[in-house]
């Protein structure tokens, strides 16, 4: 490939690709996105542990809880991963493109929405829902 590892892409990015602002290029929406996501995450295995026992009663909640937790977990897996994925959407638009909304989170949200339509934020929904998915199983 392009770089022998990982160090080599950092200092050929540090020194002849851009600088920093090509490192830190998409930080915007990885933050604001992911600490919405551990938010809902962690609130929606909450509120879906509880929801879920109720709904299949209190001796299969003690005789099961391991598959309550499961589905709690996936549950709010999802519901998060809708709630992050316009931000990935923009994260991955500015750092294919240096010039994309001038690095700006909210620039780039109006800018997907202007030019391509709100679903655009939500295009990348299925991959992210089953990556996330999988790794909460």
């Amino acid at each position: 490939g392009k770089y022998k590892g990982a160090a080599d892409a950092a200092v050929k990015i540090l020194t002849q690709e851009g600088g920093l602002s090509a490192i830190v290029r998409g930080l915007q929406p990885e933050v604001v996105g992911f600490c919405i996501y551990g938010a809902i995450s962690f609130a929606g295995t909450e509120f879906f542990k509880r929801n879920v026992a109720e709904l299949a009663g209190f001796k299969f909640a003690l005789l099961y809880p391991i598959p309550i937790v499961i589905v709690s977990s996936v549950s709010a897996a999802v519901a998060a991963s809708a709630a992050n994925c316009p931000f990935m959407a923009v994260k991955t638009r500015l750092i294919a493109d240096e010039s994309f909304a001038g690095g700006s989170l909210v620039r780039g949200l109006n800018r997907v929405v202007e030019e391509e339509g709100a679903s655009a934020l939500f295009a990348g929904i299925v991959p992210l829902i089953l990556k996330e998915v999988l790794f909460v199983m």
